[in-house]
């Protein structure tokens, strides 16, 4: 069967696959069924041998796996990763599907002025119309529009979707093909290296990567409300997120937006300070590991998919709040007696 769809797969620091290339991985195989072809994944490696399991890569879908050897792989060379990834691409790929991070974009630009086409940022949707013609729904800047791209041809389109966009779906490993491959990269000149990897400042960290969210909606008044849910997240070595509304009244700007018109975050925990939970900021948040809503409204509906609800006004809450933190932070914990406040673990 035909490789029709090719993504690239990575690995997080731990070495395991990163859940983001799972979830590339598993609308890649859902896209291809719909074609009655098969999916493919690309892996760097460089310059140790891979320590991830590629029978992961079948569980989700994958079919054929192709591991590019190299060591100019390990330092992230993006002329290289194009050359490699060109070098490589399946005759009849109608879709090459790659992260949408910095690094993934920055190659997926590359990638498509090299195979001179397209290349689709922000994908949310992939389908097959009646005509077999490949349907890329995106959305545009600032997240209050989409697009919807029709491909007019057979030429390879590339596209990158952003993390917690599509679903790791696990099931039956398909029957998996890997090869190895030792890439030629003598003639492509050496522009960029990444020499080394500092930890993110949760300030300026893209909150699809947080691992803990402060989120504040309409709910904390304005600015200066927002200033307590920053503070709330420097205390927790957080990162802030916002609803819709506190965006669009300009308190934040949109890389903070958390919802189905932001950002989708899986974080271990999300605070929701003085947000409703309209559908659409759920949909980007729910499958947060534990989840805490500060709301005076007992019927909002954050309450309903919180593990724990703290319903008082956040203007006083956070400031008792972050003290008992910074306290317990300075080993004083014991002598910490917040007021009492209402508690509805969910």
């Amino acid at each position: 069967m035909s490789e029709l769809v090719q993504t690239l797969v990575v690995t997080d620091p731990s070495g395991k696959w990163s859940a983001h290339s799972l979830e590339l991985v598993s609308d890649a195989a859902a896209l291809a069924r719909r074609w009655n072809g098969i999916a493919g994944a690309w892996a760097l490696v460089a310059p140790a041998a891979l320590k991830s399991d590629v029978s992961e890569l079948a569980r989700h879908g994958c079919s054929r796996v192709a591991l590019l050897r190299n060591d100019r792989f390990a330092k992230w060379s993006s002329e290289a990763i194009v050359a490699a990834l060109e070098a490589n691409r399946s005759p009849g790929c109608r879709l090459i599907l790659l992260p949408g991070t910095s690094r993934g974009e920055e190659v997926a630009a590359m990638l498509a002025e090299k195979l001179e086409t397209l290349w689709i940022p922000d994908a949310l949707t992939f389908a097959v119309n009646r005509m077999g013609s490949l349907e890329i729904t995106s959305v545009n800047t600032g997240g209050k529009l989409s697009r919807l791209f029709r491909m007019a041809d057979e030429r390879p389109v590339v596209a990158t979707m952003r993390p917690g966009v599509a679903e790791a779906k696990a099931d039956k490993p398909a029957a998996l093909e890997t090869r190895e491959v030792d890439v030629d990269l003598s003639r492509v000149a050496k522009l960029t290296d990444v020499e080394q990897f500092f930890p993110a400042d949760p300030r300026t960290l893209d909150i699809t990567f947080a691992n803990k969210i402060v989120s504040g909606g309409r709910g904390t008044g304005g600015v200066e409300g927002m200033k307590l849910v920053a503070k709330l997240a420097e205390t927790l070595g957080a990162s802030v997120g916002a609803s819709r509304m506190v965006v669009d009244l300009g308190w934040v700007p949109y890389e903070r937006q958390v919802g189905q018109t932001g950002k989708t975050v899986h974080p271990d925990l999300y605070v929701a300070c003085g947000i409703s939970g309209a559908s659409h900021h759920l949909a980007g948040m729910r499958d947060s590991s534990h989840i805490v809503a500060i709301n005076p409204d007992p019927k909002a509906p954050i309450h309903e998919v919180a593990h724990l609800s703290l319903n008082g006004d956040l203007q006083q809450l956070i400031p008792e709040i972050v003290s008992v933190l910074e306290k317990r932070l300075s080993g004083e914990a014991g002598s910490c007696q917040p007021s009492a406040i209402s508690l509805k673990p969910s």
